[in-house]
């Protein structure tokens, strides 16, 4: 249970855990005091003494309210300590999922991701916010009373130490076969999340293919397979909870039956055997609070292994540059002797071979090719999503590798061919990289990708509700917001990559048109459709991972590498 890598993901919360383990031992301290208190009202009742009865119940009624307001506490505290550390512990996983990048999805599946980002934190909040705070109140709060009761009556407070070790210790015996059930259940649940969200990503295409009912069985029996495992683990934890339980209940009896015959022996006074009738309950009080957050803790710390696997994965790109400075406006771009295979094992395809590329600063560049001729690969290179296996990328003069991760990111804009748009306003989703933006700059921004005019036409305007995934809008529209998104950046590059596939071709003349007027912003578009970028300053063909033609549209249209692409485009 004490998991080295989840107490250092702790980290800076471990203090408000300690804070938590005073406010559980302020509370457990009062419910002893309740203990005290009550058993000298007993023994005042017993012994007709009005004036110490009085005091008693005073004193009861005071213990009373503190008590009160100590689990109030306590509760907040428990629940203020848990929120904090899901954001610590979000923050740290979506932190490294944004160094990883688009390449951790080639490893892992995007449902089993959320299950660990979503679900697997959710469970670990009782691990920390009540089960170590738990923990460490049992360590010091049995023992302690257990030695005061033994003052009172040895052979109580033997009994009673005796069922505290029972109660804790055999139960540890389980954890192997529980932590072992507890990982079967784990990627159980991680594999019902992935299937779940494939499965409702793809609705419309099943229901074309008529494979409903088909992926549904497949899910339920995914979902039967999860309540098995899940049962399979609440079974050995029913064991544990059983032994405790015994050993709880019939530690307390037999030594309060203990106390009771030395208070009838005359061994011990009656207020005396109140106290140990009392405190017997007290000992295991934070045992069985230890019990219910360790049940808790149990099913989550299974996650933790989910958790450590992701945080242990390495991206294939080692952002090691110190170089903080972002590109300049108009800055250049040049690819020297640049070869790249993809690093898949015995894949010994080469996608670029001896790349020479120099985009001027401020120039518009197209890039152009049929599939499969090194153009999205020559953009992954471009924003560090994989390095070359030779030669560098100089962008304003400067290596990439030399550039910091968030300098890189700032350096440059880049608009997909499967750009995303989030369900909110189209106003939030075009301003989405810079949530400063005014009003005029975002709708001067959707005039420039062609958008304002659809837009005015909607219900609601820029303040219109989209959908998941931009639900209600055409691919076209979709990819016009994802453009204006991308100007409004206002980037010192700006990189379209296949992004005005679903584009008319006037639509997609008309956006490279003013692409092409921008004053000191260098631009690259990538695309199949020679036509659409005739007003480009440059435009470079590939053809199988190499150079094959470079210049003006008119130059290229009489190559032979233009034909060869039209044919592959026919």
């Amino acid at each position: 249970m004490l998991h080295r890598r989840l107490l250092v993901l702790a980290g800076p919360v471990l203090g408000w855990i300690g804070v938590s383990v005073l406010v559980m031992l302020l509370a457990s301290g009062l419910s002893i005091a309740l203990g005290f208190s009550i058993a000298s009202l007993l023994a005042a009742a017993v012994a007709s003494d009005a004036p110490g009865l009085a005091r008693a119940a005073m004193f009861t009624l005071a213990v009373l309210v503190f008590r009160a307001v100590a689990a109030w506490l306590r509760d907040t505290v428990v629940v203020w300590v848990g929120i904090r550390i899901r954001r610590r512990l979000r923050g740290v996983l979506l932190a490294h999922l944004g160094v990883l990048g688009p390449e951790v999805l080639t490893r892992k599946r995007s449902g089993e991701l959320a299950a660990t980002i979503v679900d697997g934190v959710e469970s670990l909040d009782p691990y920390y916010s009540r089960y170590l705070p738990s923990l460490i109140v049992t360590i010091l709060l049995p023992i302690t009373v257990v030695a005061y009761l033994w003052t009172i009556s040895p052979a109580s407070g033997i009994v009673l130490l005796l069922a505290a070790v029972i109660a804790t210790v055999p139960g540890r015996f389980l954890d192997a076969t529980l932590l072992r059930r507890g990982r079967e259940r784990w990627a159980q649940q991680q594999r019902l999340s992935a299937d779940f969200l494939d499965g409702i990503q793809a609705i419309p295409t099943l229901r074309i293919l008529g494979a409903t009912s088909t992926v549904g069985a497949a899910l339920s029996d995914r979902a039967w397979g999860f309540y098995r495992a899940t049962v399979a683990q609440l079974r050995v934890s029913l064991v544990e909870s059983g032994v405790t339980g015994f050993a709880v209940y019939g530690g307390a009896a037999t030594a309060t039956v203990i106390a009771g015959l030395g208070a009838w022996r005359g061994e011990i006074t009656a207020g005396e055997a109140f106290v140990v009738l009392l405190l017997s309950r007290e000992v295991f009080r934070p045992v069985n609070d230890l019990g219910a957050a360790w049940h808790a803790g149990y099913l989550g710390l299974t996650a933790a292994d989910g958790i450590d696997e992701f945080l242990q994965t390495q991206s294939t790109v080692v952002f090691d540059g110190d170089d903080g400075a972002p590109a300049r406006q108009g800055s250049a771009v040049h690819f020297e002797k640049i070869n790249y295979r993809y690093r898949t094992a015995g894949d010994e395809r080469w996608v670029l071979r001896n790349v020479d590329l120099e985009i001027p600063g401020g120039a518009t560049v197209a890039i152009v090719g049929a599939s499969g001729s090194g153009k999205t690969t020559t953009i992954r290179l471009l924003q560090r999503m994989d390095d070359p296996v030779d030669g560098r990328i100089l962008l304003d003069g400067r290596p990439l590798s030399s550039f910091t991760r968030d300098a890189l990111i700032d350096s440059m804009a880049v608009v997909s061919q499967h750009s995303m748009v989030f369900a909110g306003t189209i106003a939030e989703n075009i301003s989405l990289g810079r949530p400063d933006a005014t009003k005029a700059q975002i709708e001067q921004a959707a005039v420039f990708a062609e958008a304002d005019e659809f837009i005015r036409t909607l219900p609601d305007g820029y303040d219109t509700v989209l959908g998941e995934f931009g639900a209600g809008l055409s691919g076209g529209q979709r990819q016009r917001l994802a453009i204006a998104r991308a100007v409004l950046q206002d980037r010192p590059l700006l990189v379209l990559d296949e992004a005005t596939a679903h584009l008319d071709v006037r639509t997609e003349a008309a956006i490279t048109r003013r692409l092409s007027s921008r004053e000191g912003r260098t631009t690259i578009i990538i695309t199949h459709r020679l036509e659409s970028v005739q007003d480009a300053d440059a435009i470079i063909l590939l053809e199988h991972g190499r150079v094959a033609q470079q210049g003006p549209y008119e130059h290229l249209r009489a190559s032979d590498a233009y034909h060869r692409l039209e044919e592959a485009a026919r």
